[in-house]
């Protein structure tokens, strides 16, 4: 998510896809992109999901939705992964 100089808050925040290899004209795997895992951040807490800061030096990224409205984006794919996570553990059950 990065705020693409739109209005403050919420409301000025974009949500972009970043690969980890750039797609060739056929869109297999080309180049390796520009992002880089800088450092693991220690946290306390839940330590089963790895935290890190990620580098965008040079990377080539794509818009995902409408710019400025990437908060309601992101809640989106998180409401359906919650229904997926609950739907899994009834189903498991």
């Amino acid at each position: 998510m990065v705020r693409t100089g739109a209005p403050m808050g919420t409301k000025g925040i974009s949500l972009f896809t970043v690969p980890k290899f750039v797609p060739d004209a056929g869109g297999a795997a080309g180049a390796r992109n520009g992002i880089k895992c800088g450092s693991i951040e220690h946290k306390m807490g839940i330590h089963g999901n790895a935290t890190c800061v990620m580098n965008l030096d040079g990377a080539k990224g794509w818009l995902v939705g409408e710019e400025n409205k990437g908060l309601n984006a992101i809640f989106v794919m998180m409401n359906a992964a919650r229904r997926g996570s609950a739907w899994a553990c009834r189903v498991s059950a």
